[in-house]
């Protein structure tokens, strides 16, 4: 029997092993997967192929222009680079389209690597994406998150995602996957190489799983397993596509060795059994082959499952999981165990997809056991009635990220209480049309989330005193409240275009409901659009900006900045701008970290969305989308130097007296 071990203690991976042992699947699950899968676009058509592989192609030529060389040879190991005086690019398909695992609702992931900074990198790619739009590209957003700065782009009604990493690795690019971690090549900040680690990690598993063919088919069975049993995406504390390539090709290897060359059907089985068993709470997934010792990687008390990525630096890909996600993952993984058993089992019931229905999730098992298993639920309401969908979309992308802080703080406070959220969002039902007209009207807008809640065991059924029920019962509505009122007075909530609600509701008051189709996530937004593209500089390359893979200092919160003073400052002449003037990160990131200049010296004056024009010390001034007081960058209208009130930089007038852009006269 082969083994691979994972290692929570000790000073080799070998202190621990899980054992597997090959599960045959049912001989009559050997047919009727594929079908499953073409039926629910787990598997594109070939006509869905094309259109994709199209759309990163033209982004491809757009970006890299004329001298588009193809590196590398070999499955998982091809990019494209162009490397001239001007510029040197390579750009690579990366997560599930890298790995020809994507489905028809896949975005397409796309990863640049060159020598430029960040800014000059994207203010290049703005300018190329702007002169193609003629061809089918439009930029629908740019976003700065907690990974790094993104373009989300639509070609052709195909999704893309453009992120960049700053390093000089183009030219040894057909040995990126066998350098070494302490190769100088490899020196960059920890941003950019975890940018890069995402398509080396997935070269590794390309090149080292065996019978990618099987890998591929179980990869999709999974995955649509995860997701009509409600257990997809992870930001919600489930499985993710990273989760699945690294629990599935570490199965793989183990198969291989035990039983060589497998079916894709005997695959999947294998991996219910065996992750059914798994002792996710001390032991860690990690892949044997590649960690010869242990990695450097400190296990936290609020990590209850640890799937660790392959290269250095390594990350927790399950870090967002939380004790009742994991306890949900683990039933349902021991529901399919045990279905696997059943006489005449088939795919459609194991994945719990009703086998008349026309459209798969729509009448999915997984919604109406999720619903039937939970007497008791927090329902999360919104409602938006503003004039801009994407203005609503940003809403609901926000709840979603507050929603497993929500349940970490049941746990905590309630632990007699077991959680699950179903990781999509609910409408009343519209009984006699199933197209769900509710979430696009566009000018009103309602839907909900739903939190089952019951006793961590059912089976037992302790009984509680009085006293104890209502102890309990108050716990609980202050927590809700708590939440709701967190939200309410969150600053990114606007109580003039939208409400949001978090109550009580018993299953028998939940009514006739349904699946909210409408995906938020990928609608044009006109006012990061318009910023994005407002630029009259034509110019092809920008001169080098700020590089954001710079840390930024814990910074307090601001709680009173002034009002701020009119903008119009008598001791500053208005002058037509005679350069392109400098972005306000390159003017943040020099205030606050040139040794020579005191950051405490300098105030932030930037547009509030409610009261207009404000200000608050430089100091105090978030960088990371995630924090809750970020407020964009295109928001900051000028710095002013507090000592003697002069405005050292101002966008309206283009004044910069940092670097002399603009205006010029430099004064620091």
């Amino acid at each position: 029997m082969a083994s691979l071990a994972f290692s929570s203690t000790g000073s080799s991976v070998l202190a621990r092993s899980s054992a597997l042992s090959l599960v045959r699947a049912p001989s009559h699950l050997s047919d009727g997967l594929s079908e499953l899968l073409f039926q629910s676009g787990s598997i594109p058509t070939e006509e869905q192929v094309s259109l994709h592989k199209g759309a990163f192609s033209l982004l491809k030529n757009t970006l890299l222009g004329e001298h588009v060389q193809t590196i590398g040879n070999g499955e998982g190991a091809i990019a494209y680079s162009s490397i001239t005086r001007e510029v040197s690019l390579v750009i690579v398909p990366v997560g599930s389209f890298g790995l020809d695992v994507w489905d028809v609702n896949s975005d397409i992931d796309c990863l640049c690597v060159g020598s430029s900074s960040v800014n000059t990198f994207f203010s290049l790619a703005r300018q190329r994406l702007r002169r193609a739009a003629d061809q089918g590209i439009k930029i629908l957003r740019a976003d700065k998150a907690g990974s790094g700065t993104m373009f989300e782009i639509e070609i052709h009604g195909i999704k893309l995602d453009l992120q960049y990493c700053q390093a000089r690795v183009g030219e040894l690019w057909s040995q990126l996957h066998s350098l070494s971690p302490t190769d100088p090549m490899l020196q960059i900040p920890v941003l950019s190489l975890k940018r890069l680690n995402a398509y080396r990690d997935a070269v590794y598993v390309m090149r080292t799983t065996p019978d990618l063919k099987s890998f591929r088919l179980a990869h999709r069975t999974i995955k649509l397993w995860a997701r009509e049993r409600g257990l997809y995406p992870s930001r919600f504390g489930y499985l993710g596509g990273h989760h699945i390539t690294l629990m599935l090709s570490r199965v793989c290897k183990m198969v291989s060795r035990e039983a060589g060359t497998t079916s894709a059907a005997d695959i999947v089985r294998t991996f219910f059994a065996y992750f059914a068993a798994f002792d996710f709470t001390t032991e860690r997934i990690l892949d044997q082959e590649f960690h010869h010792t242990k990695p450097r990687y400190q296990r936290s008390a609020r990590e209850p499952m640890v799937v660790l990525s392959i290269h250095s630096p390594v990350i927790n890909v399950g870090y967002m999981t939380s004790p009742d996600t994991l306890r949900t993952i683990i039933s349902e993984l021991k529901r399919a165990v045990d279905l696997f058993s059943e006489d005449n089992i088939t795919w459609s019931r194991l994945m719990g997809i009703h086998q008349d229905s026309e459209e798969i999730g729509t009448q999915s098992s997984g919604v109406m056991d999720f619903v039937q298993d939970f007497k008791t639920f927090a329902k999360i309401d919104i409602h938006y009635w503003g004039p801009s969908i994407a203005k609503g979309g940003r809403l609901v992308e926000w709840i979603e990220t507050k929603c497993p802080s929500f349940i970490n703080v049941i746990d905590h406070k309630l632990p007699d209480l077991h959680t699950r959220i179903w990781p999509s969002r609910f409408t009343v039902a519209n009984i006699n049309d199933n197209t769900n007209k509710n979430q696009v009207s566009g000018d009103d807008y309602r839907a909900f989330y739903l939190i089952g809640l019951v006793k961590s065991d059912e089976t037992i059924k302790p009984t509680f005193t009085a006293e104890r029920r209502r102890t309990a019962q108050a716990a609980l509505s202050a927590t809700i409240q708590a939440f709701a009122d967190e939200l309410r007075t969150n600053d990114r909530y606007d109580r003039t275009t939208s409400w949001i609600d978090v109550t009580l509701i018993k299953q028998a008051d939940l009514g006739a409901i349904q699946l909210d189709v409408k995906n938020w996530g990928h609608v044009e937004d006109e006012e990061r659009r318009d910023f994005l593209l407002d630029d009259d500089d034509d110019d092809e390359v920008i001169a080098a900006g700020s590089d954001e893979n710079t840390n930024t200092s814990p910074s307090k919160k601001c709680k009173h900045p002034n009002k701020a003073p009119s903008s119009k400052d008598t001791n500053i002449p208005s002058i037509t701008a005679v350069s392109k003037l400098r972005p306000a990160s390159d003017i943040l990131h020099r205030l606050r970290w040139d040794a020579s200049i005191d950051s405490a010296n300098f105030l932030v004056g930037y547009d509030d969305r409610f009261v207009g024009a404000k200000e608050m010390p430089l100091e105090w001034w978030k960088m990371e989308s995630s924090e809750e007081e970020f407020i964009p960058q295109h928001r900051i209208l000028y710095f002013r130097r507090k000592s003697d009130g002069v405005v050292v930089w101002e966008r309206g007038r283009k004044i910069d007296r940092v670097f002399g852009s603009g205006v010029g006269g430099s004064d620091l």
